[in-house]
């Protein structure tokens, strides 16, 4: 979701949902996040956390901007590199 934080547009932070003040907080969609945690959490052992992203702007109809866009591709080669760690990790195999 994007999250308004006070960060430079296109940063990416990950909060543990049980923290989260959300009234401190403006995200882009109408349902409180505050109660998809709590759906999540009554019908999963599910740890659950919000990954935000800090938007250069929030307004209606916008498409992603270009330090949106750039940070979405340095997440992406993040969580492949993560995944390809894991991987490596717990199998021994380079997949």
């Amino acid at each position: 979701d994007c999250v308004l934080f006070n960060a430079a547009p296109g940063t990416f932070r990950l909060f543990e949902c049980d923290s989260l003040d959300e009234n401190g907080m403006f995200f882009t969609h109408n349902t409180p996040i505050g109660l998809i945690v709590k759906f999540i959490k009554r019908f999963s052992e599910a740890e659950v956390f919000l990954l935000g992203a800090q938007p250069v702007c929030v307004t209606l109809g916008e498409g992603l901007s270009r330090e949106l866009c750039r940070g979405l591709e340095e997440l992406e080669e993040f969580i492949l590199r993560l995944d390809k760690d894991h991987v490596l990790r717990y199998t021994g195999k380079d997949n």
